[in-house]
């Protein structure tokens, strides 16, 4: 391995980064996923529906899936949870209000679940 993998790869292990992967079911992120779930460099969170994501590991024999963080943008509750952060967030950069922040949240969900998944 090239020096500078080898010295990004070790500063993933001591001090582990969030990354946050909304297209959970494509393959080269599940790989990606799988590759730093297996070496220990990133917590991992993927966003989907976790039964899915498991079946498509399953069939892309990746093992370690299982051990990410799994949040559903379809369930109402986790969805309710971060809108308002959402919201807040976006009333900074943007004139949104809760209606905009609540249809909103289908992509720009994982920008917020990085910060919120400590509270989830």
């Amino acid at each position: 391995m090239e020096p500078l993998f080898e010295k990004l790869k070790q500063e993933g292990i001591t001090t582990p980064q969030r990354l946050v992967l909304p297209e959970s079911t494509e393959e080269r992120n599940m790989k990606a996923a799988e590759m730093m779930l297996a070496e220990g460099t990133g917590k991992i969170i993927l966003i989907g529906n976790k039964e899915e994501i498991l079946a498509k590991a399953k069939e892309l024999n990746l093992p370690h899936i299982g051990n990410a963080t799994f949040v559903d943008n379809n369930d109402k509750e986790v969805v309710g949870k971060i809108c308002p952060t959402l919201l807040r967030a976006s009333q900074k950069q943007r004139h949104y209000t809760g209606a905009s922040a609540s249809h909103r949240q289908r992509p720009p969900l994982f920008r917020m679940l990085a910060r919120e998944s400590r509270r989830c």
